[in-house]
């Protein structure tokens, strides 16, 4: 018989990196950036391309912070944060 402690991954395997920002796990940024670009979405506007308007988007509706303060952190302008 295995021991449960055996088969446990240690707490550092499976601990999950959750970006503050985004409010998902890198791994599921990554998943949601494959599938839009699987179904053909291209980023726009084209100045932030795809992960930056997704990121822009996440932080937007997470936060409700100011477009503004998104556009300094993504260095781009306000009009292309609220584009994206």
């Amino acid at each position: 018989m295995v021991d449960e402690y055996q088969t446990r991954r240690p707490h550092e395997e499976r601990t999950i990196v959750m970006e503050y920002t985004t409010g998902l796990p890198t791994a599921k940024f990554a998943d949601l950036l494959i599938r839009l670009r699987e179904e053909g979405v291209e980023g726009y506007p084209p100045s932030m391309g795809l992960r930056n308007a997704l990121k822009a988007a996440l932080i937007y509706m997470r936060h409700n912070i100011p477009q503004v303060v998104i556009g300094e952190q993504l260095n781009v302008s306000q009009s292309t944060v609220s584009r994206a």
